[in-house]
């Protein structure tokens, strides 16, 4: 009876052992995961800050190119203009 109950015992902890080697099997598979999803979320943010960056200078840009358009718009306007000659008083 005592073999027989030292069998069981065997086998139940052989049994625990595996299952505790597949937890640790998959927390590992789990953390290498973690760490590699949190390198991709680094990534994105970097890539999100870098377009936003690029954004802004393309505003800038634009900004700047209807500045001087607008400028370019009054100067062309006021060349377009007729002179005018003005006479003095014939006194």
């Amino acid at each position: 009876m005592t073999e027989n109950l030292l069998f069981k015992l065997e086998e139940k902890m052989m049994t625990l052992l595996s299952e505790v080697e597949g937890s640790r099997k998959e927390i590992q598979r789990l953390m290498s995961e973690n760490g590699a999803l949190k390198n991709e979320i680094e990534r994105n943010i970097y890539d999100n800050q870098k377009n936003a960056k690029k954004v802004e200078e393309i505003l800038l840009l634009v900004e700047s190119v209807s500045g001087v358009e607008s400028i370019v718009s009054n100067v062309s306007s006021i060349s377009m203009a007729k002179p005018v000659l003005v006479q003095g008083d014939k006194a």
